[in-house]
């Protein structure tokens, strides 16, 4: 994020992120998690399927290597843990 022109879209897309974590966070009760934290997990985790799709290392032609569905399984485990983290329940 050093980069001056990739740095204020990356920037961008890091706040949307936030916002959107926090909410999320808000909703299943965890208020007290760390909403920029739980933003870079997603995005790492995001980038981090992105590249491997580009690479060609996922195909959704193939059982268990659905971009989509790993991303979604990342997305659930990253958030389960964040909620989990403040004691949380996502029962709601």
């Amino acid at each position: 994020m050093n980069a001056p022109e990739a740095g204020a879209a990356a920037t961008q897309a890091l706040d949307l992120l936030r916002r959107a974590a926090g909410a999320l966070l808000h909703h299943f009760g965890a208020e007290g998690a760390d909403a920029r934290a739980l933003a870079f997990d997603l995005w790492a985790a995001s980038h981090g399927v992105a590249m491997l799709a580009l690479a060609g290392h996922l195909d959704p032609a193939f059982d268990g290597a659905d971009p989509s569905a790993i991303l979604a399984r990342s997305v659930t485990a990253v958030v389960a843990a964040a909620v989990r983290r403040v004691g949380a329940t996502a029962s709601r």
